[in-house]
């Protein structure tokens, strides 16, 4: 299992295929047109709109730091232990801290030090 480190850009109304957005890629257009920051909570997702200079609307659903740990709760109520990442460089900074916090503490039992 691997927690996505990428999204989707879609022209509202558009037949044609979503362009593809590492998170960095992401959030740097969300700031640079001014989008609001909206999390989905039922799917834990990041997500807004914005309008292009064309005058098409815009879609960008996403996965960041804040995502990721909402999946990695729902990974470990499944007892799925070390998620990869797809793909390392694509990552929103802040998801290393959210790794580490979500690490499990060694016990007894699996210390085979």
């Amino acid at each position: 299992m691997a927690l996505p480190a990428y999204g989707w850009n879609w022209t509202v109304g558009s037949t044609a295929r979503a362009g593809h957005v590492t998170t960095r890629e992401a959030e740097a257009l969300r700031r640079a047109v001014g989008a609001q920051y909206t999390y989905d909570t039922a799917s834990g997702t990041p997500h807004f709109t914005y309008t292009d200079d064309e005058g098409e609307r815009h879609e960008v659903w996403y996965q960041d730091a804040r995502g990721s740990a909402a999946h990695l709760e729902v990974l470990a109520r499944f007892e799925v232990r070390a998620p990869g990442l797809w793909a390392l460089g694509f990552e929103d900074p802040a998801l290393w801290k959210t790794l580490a916090a979500q690490r499990p503490t060694r016990t007894a039992s699996t210390d085979f030090r």
